[in-house]
């Protein structure tokens, strides 16, 4: 060693102290060290996620509807539970005053900075130097842009999580700290934090705070004595500290359970096996996604020895096995080789895991949380490994020295590589420019022209930004679905209703009378992109759409 200490003995140098090197928050190089992450996290955001990104335009249409009422009444998903309460009742207020493309440039700036704020504080609670937040970020946002196990992000559209992740990462710093510092408000703060956390967004807040639970269990009993007894942190602070977690995690836990109450055994079936399964069956899962985490995890596992594992490193170590443990859960309840509805689990055999039970559990999003954490693991990880490279080459752990600047130049270039790789998400519909530009001339023809409570039948797989866009209620979209279960019943009876519709009238097509069943459930207006032909007259029409109005048989000009 540069410093000429034996490894064990400079490990355990940086045990006792365990933020050296790292910059404080409030310092300069802190602020320089954030803003460096949110620049990074910005760029990336709207570099490959063009407004409206994937998710924007159902969280911030829920949101302008939560403050606006009359706004697309009508609307199925808007009309459904809140499940994120807490996003609509903070980010929403800024669809009161702004547009809904400037809130989702303003909600993306806030939600990112939040995130670079708790990811910079996390990074340098776990190693030490300047810059080691800056390029984990850098990694994590090439590794991000692979792919994933099971849908999840951090970095891309605002949406609740975006927030959650921050404050989940920032109380996980102030626990930190507050052991190391014996503060006891540092861990009335991680409290405060790790509560709201779980207000935006109960499944990633709660999933934090188990494994959370589960890391300072391990390391204590592996220390063979209590955390507190050894930082001297009085025990009431931990007291006051989980009143207020519980306080402040209340109005998302509350929103949660009333999303959920009225669920039911084919909601939770049609949620997990149909609208989500990419999110919650394991079977959905791609092959490549599974060999591409088990890399990570050999990458994670083998880096980890030649890092400075001070302690709260070690605690790390167990909050993201903790998140494996999870999602091993999930793959063992929901693994199988045939229908859902048929196979019992031949892995955790028994009455208790009967079907129905299995959807309830797998609702919990059990592979989320891992999802995110082992790429970050890796990041951190990755970080860490450079700058302690940095700090053989150099002698000191800041010092410049040309050794260093192939690396930093190689970290550097992450972000540009991140968007080269980058495969952009089905957001918008596979449509040609042509045909876009037509769909978004027909959205704008019917904000124009149409009363503001009209109801529309839009192409279910098409229907891209309708909302965003045209500024009315949809009858069903295949995106926007509700989470609350009689909301999905009715989304799932409602596309069921137009298949069996439209198949009965296909070969000879639509006339007025025939257009009964649709008026009776109260659709005004059509937009037709396949379906047809009708025998009166579109009230709009481009190269790719028609849009016809609903009127009674008798009203309709003959085509």
């Amino acid at each position: 060693m540069s410093n000429g200490l034996p490894i064990g003995r400079e490990m355990a140098v940086e045990t006792t102290k365990v933020s050296s090197g790292a910059p404080e928050p409030r310092s300069l190089a802190g602020i320089l060290t954030v803003a460096a992450v949110f620049l990074s996290f910005a760029i990336d955001s709207f570099a490959r996620y063009p407004i409206p990104a994937p998710n924007e335009p159902q969280y911030l249409s829920k949101a302008k509807h939560y403050w606006n009422p009359p706004w697309c009444h009508g609307d199925l998903l808007l009309s459904s539970s809140n499940a994120h309460l807490v996003f609509y009742q903070t980010f929403g207020l800024l669809t009161r005053w702004f547009s809904l493309e400037t809130t989702a440039i303003l909600g993306r700036l806030v939600g990112l900075l939040i995130l670079a704020i708790g990811w910079t504080a996390l990074v340098a609670a776990l190693v030490p130097g300047r810059w080691p937040a800056l390029w984990a970020g850098w990694i994590f946002l090439t590794l991000s842009a692979v792919g994933n196990l099971s849908g999840e992000w951090l970095v891309g559209g605002i949406e609740a999580k975006v927030v959650a992740y921050g404050l989940l990462f920032a109380a996980i710093a102030a626990g930190i700290n507050g052991q190391a510092s014996r503060r006891g408000g540092q861990i009335l703060f991680a409290g405060v934090l790790a509560g709201l956390a779980v207000s935006f967004h109960p499944v990633v807040g709660i999933w934090g705070l188990a494994s959370a639970a589960f890391a300072s269990l391990v390391r204590a009993v592996l220390r063979r004595r209590t955390v507190a007894g050894t930082q001297g942190v009085r025990w009431s602070w931990y007291a006051v500290s989980a009143g207020a977690l519980i306080l402040l995690a209340l109005p998302g836990i509350l929103a949660g359970l009333q999303a959920a109450s009225g669920s039911s055994v084919v909601a939770d079936y049609i949620q997990v096996y149909y609208r989500l399964a990419h999110h919650l069956d394991p079977v959905h899962f791609a092959g490549w996604a599974w060999i591409g985490y088990g890399a990570l995890a050999c990458v994670w596992l083998c880096g980890r020895p030649w890092m400075s594992r001070r302690e709260p490193e070690k605690w790390f170590f167990w909050f993201v096995i903790a998140s494996g443990l999870i999602a091993l859960s999930g793959f063992a309840i929901g693994w199988r080789s045939g229908p859902p509805e048929h196979v019992r689990n031949y892995l955790l055999p028994g009455k208790w895991l009967d079907f129905p039970l299995r959807w309830k559990l797998l609702k919990l999003y059990p592979f989320r949380f891992f999802d995110a954490m082992l790429p970050i693991a890796v990041a951190i990880t990755l970080a860490g490994l450079a700058r302690r490279w940095c700090e053989h080459a150099c002698g000191l752990p800041n010092a410049r020295h040309r050794r260093t600047v192939p690396l930093i130049w190689l970290l550097s270039g992450a972000p540009a590589l991140a968007v080269v790789l980058y495969v952009a998400p089905d957001a918008r519909p596979p449509m040609t420019a042509a045909e876009l530009s037509d769909w978004l001339n027909v959205c704008r023809w019917i904000e124009r022209n149409t009363p503001p409570d009209a109801l529309i039948l839009t192409p279910t797989q098409e229907s891209w930004a309708f909302k965003w866009y045209a500024q009315r209620a949809e009858f069903v979209n295949y995106k926007d679905c509700p989470q609350d279960g009689p909301g999905i019943v009715e989304w799932n009876n409602r596309l069921l209703f137009l298949s069996e519709w439209s198949e009965r009238n296909l070969e000879k097509g639509y006339t007025a009378a025939e257009i009964a069943p649709l008026r009776v459930r109260g659709i005004t207006y059509i937009v037709a992109l396949r379906l047809g032909p009708f025998d009166f007259k579109p009230v709009y029409q481009n190269a790719t759409f028609r849009v016809y109005r609903l009127q009674d048989e008798s009203e309709h000009p003959k085509s």
